[in-house]
């Protein structure tokens, strides 16, 4: 009650408090209107302040991912490939299309990946051919189906216990 009887005095200006002063002279009731007025004023303050922080946050977030997705250094010749693969996969009006690319990439958001087909839409795709992605992805994939070929089976190693 002491810490909200502060805030309440800073909160009100000294003509207020004279005006409060001489409503109490009848009884309590003013008194407790004024202070459940200055806790809905306190939590309407911190409420707007925790919007625009979160506003401030997202609107940084963005501004970081656009500017990855414009330098192009973040992305590899495989997320390249990927990309274009996933392009060819998830055709325009497909459904959550960019959702989906990202998941295909697996390593980009789904404005990242927007952002980087359209620079390559705009610059003619000369940075990534689509032949070549999908030589690369069959790479991709036929080195990972073969690390899972080379790979012992566990029960040709499990010794029996006695």
């Amino acid at each position: 009650m002491a810490t909200m009887l502060s805030l309440f005095v800073d909160k009100c200006h000294f003509s207020e408090l004279q005006q409060l002063y001489e409503k109490m002279k009848t009884g309590y009731e003013p008194l407790l209107e004024a202070v459940e007025r200055i806790k809905i004023e306190e939590a309407e303050t911190r409420k707007t302040m925790l919007i625009e922080h979160r506003k401030r946050e997202a609107a940084k977030k963005e501004k970081e991912v656009e500017e990855r997705t414009r330098s192009g250094k973040d992305w590899s010749i495989e997320e390249h490939s990927l990309l274009a693969k996933a392009v060819g996969k998830y055709p325009g009006g497909t459904s959550q299309r960019w959702l989906h690319v990202s998941k295909f990439v697996g390593s980009k958001t789904p404005k990242e990946c927007i952002g980087k087909a359209k620079e390559l839409a705009k610059k003619g795709s000369s940075n990534v051919n689509t032949e070549n992605a999908f030589q690369l992805y069959k790479t991709m994939l036929t080195k990972k189906n073969s690390k899972k070929e080379r790979s012992p089976s566990k029960k040709k190693h499990q010794v029996k216990k006695v």
